[in-house]
């Protein structure tokens, strides 16, 4: 940001950054609790009615898809700076999400 910028402006835009941030942690949050939500379904589906776990798979690889786009929605309509930081932060939140799949996925195997 250049030196001559007013307060007002600079603030401003860590206004709009944290707006930016706080839309996307709550998109990321519904997308957790999208993924959570098709994991425990899965997982009883799978349980009960093993015939027909291949349709439930892509039922639930569509809406984790669907939840993405929102995400990335989101994200397209900031600015370039307030993306990188967005998508650095959804990274974290992904790779958790990732090593909770691991991690269930392990303690299945040891069953």
């Amino acid at each position: 940001m250049p030196e001559n910028d007013n307060p007002g402006e600079r603030e401003e835009v860590r206004k709009e950054i944290r707006d930016a941030l706080r839309s996307l942690r709550k998109e990321a949050e519904r997308v957790g609790k999208d993924l959570q939500t098709v994991v425990d379904s899965t997982q009883k589906f799978l349980e009960t009615k093993t015939p027909v776990v291949s349709s439930t798979i892509e039922d639930s690889i569509e809406k984790a898809s669907e939840a993405f786009k929102r995400a990335m929605n989101t994200v397209d309509q900031q600015t370039r700076p307030q993306q990188v930081r967005i998508l650095e932060n959804y990274k974290v939140f992904l790779e958790t999400q990732l090593t909770r799949v691991e991690k269930r996925l392990s303690d299945i195997s040891k069953k």
